[in-house]
């Protein structure tokens, strides 16, 4: 419904909107794609400088260096270190099948942590690429036999890496990132005019949408004013009331949008009453009068057969309950009676009084205040009646006394105001109101 509801106003309006959702998602996915490429590029060069490591690492199989692995336990041993590359091999460790230290050589500035970091006690056997003190190292576990040493020898190696190889993996690196995150926004950009093509469509049908829920709004008030000559001006008169008096108490302006579906269609239920009760020239007999009171509920389960329509069963149901429960139909009190309807009661009300019906003459408009605040003391909340008390001469004289022309334009404005893309709500003008 938001969507219907408040579509964008303009094609510029609809462009923004298109480009910042395309702009926000393309930033996001590229994140993504950027981490991604990122996370896949370094699984790729961390395997790649593992796999040279390992060929480096595999001189331990020679026959050379099978006296080290045979009857040494623990310490350090200089014959290892003359086997290792100093260059680049920069710790060894030696383990048996039950993980005791066989030997181990560490070179001079070795961090404790990152040794402890490169030799777990539970040594795997693969690669890490592991980062310290701005230099990188590749930490290799390779499984037995190394030569020829009984029962199998775990060798536990640190490599550090040249300058050149670790300037080459975070090239890479952010390279794949950047041409990950680089191919999503240009696919964005191109999308732009695809999306926006589709969004005018799906607007363009939203409007079409809305308008036509407008014009089976304005059918069914119709259909009540075939039958009653008076009530399609009082449609007009009574919503723009409400509109304003909604206004003068803060209402929200999606509120307001619901108050005026329910204003317009606030007596649709009239259309099963019985002619002889509805344009009856005088006080309806008790039977009667139930006939009458059934028009609420009748009402709802028109709206209610419409999901756009539905928005007005509030002010359908309940404009004629009344604040201290003496209402119908279901003689709510008080503020259980939702505000919107509590609010419509008044002006509704105020209308009929100063109108011309089939039953009565039209009241003052002081006549019209003196009834509601003394005859009718307790049917109105209070505070809601204050404010449009306030304001009700201005509000006669704009509304009540307005041409059906005037209504006409003043609703139009409404509407263009809280349905910003509906349009005008009529292209006809309401019936005359009878003379008073």
């Amino acid at each position: 419904m938001k969507l219907l509801l408040n579509p964008p106003e303009s094609p510029r309006q609809l462009r923004r909107q298109v480009l910042w959702v395309l702009t926000a998602a393309g930033i996001l996915i590229a994140a993504l794609v950027a981490v991604l490429a990122y996370v896949a590029a370094a699984q790729h060069v961390e395997r790649a400088a593992v796999g040279r490591v390992q060929s480096a690492f595999g001189h331990f199989d020679s026959a050379a260096m099978l006296p080290l692995f045979q009857g040494n336990s623990g310490g350090s041993h200089e014959d290892l270190l003359r086997q290792l590359d100093r260059e680049h091999f920069v710790g060894i460790r030696l383990r048996d099948p039950d993980g005791r230290v066989l030997a181990q050589f560490w070179a001079d500035g070795i961090e404790p942590e990152l040794r402890q970091a490169a030799t777990d006690a539970r040594p795997r056997f693969a690669g890490d690429l592991l980062r310290s003190g701005g230099e990188a190292f590749v930490r290799v576990a390779r499984s037995a036999p190394v030569g020829s040493a009984p029962g199998g020898t775990v060798a536990e190696a640190l490599y550090r890496l040249d300058p050149e190889t670790v300037h080459s993996i975070d090239q890479q690196v952010r390279g794949a990132a950047l041409i990950g995150a680089t191919t999503v926004l240009v696919t964005t950009v191109l999308l732009y005019p695809i999306l926006l093509a589709l969004s005018r469509r799906a607007l363009r049908l939203s409007l079409d949408l809305l308008r036509s829920n407008f014009d089976l709004m304005l059918t069914l008030g119709s259909a009540i004013a075939l039958r009653d000559a008076e009530t399609d001006a009082h449609n007009y008169r009574v919503t723009l009331y409400a509109i304003r008096l909604a206004e003068a108490v803060g209402m929200p302006p999606a509120e307001i949008a619901d108050v005026i579906a329910g204003a317009f269609l606030h007596d649709v239920g009239k259309i099963g009453i019985p002619d002889a009760i509805l344009l009856k020239p005088g006080p309806l007999a008790p039977e009667e009068l139930r006939v009458m009171q059934r028009h609420p509920l009748l009402g709802e389960r028109v709206v209610n057969n419409n999901p756009w329509l539905v928005r007005a069963r509030t002010i359908v149901l309940c404009h004629h309950e009344r604040y201290d429960g003496s209402g119908y139909p279901g003689h709510l009190a008080g503020t259980a009676i939702p505000r919107a309807a509590r609010l419509f009661a008044i002006v509704d009300v105020f209308d009929a009084l100063t109108t011309k019906r089939p039953y009565k003459p039209a009241f003052t408009l002081d006549q019209a205040l003196q009834m509601m605040q003394t005859d009718m003391a307790g049917k109105f909340d209070p505070a809601l009646l204050a404010v449009f008390t306030a304001g009700v001469e201005r509000l006669f004289l704009e509304i009540g006394q307005a041409p059906p022309g005037e209504l006409q334009i003043a609703l139009g404005d409404a509407v263009r105001r809280y349905f910003p893309a509906a349009g005008p709500p009529a292209t006809r003008q309401p019936p005359e109101r009878a003379p008073a």
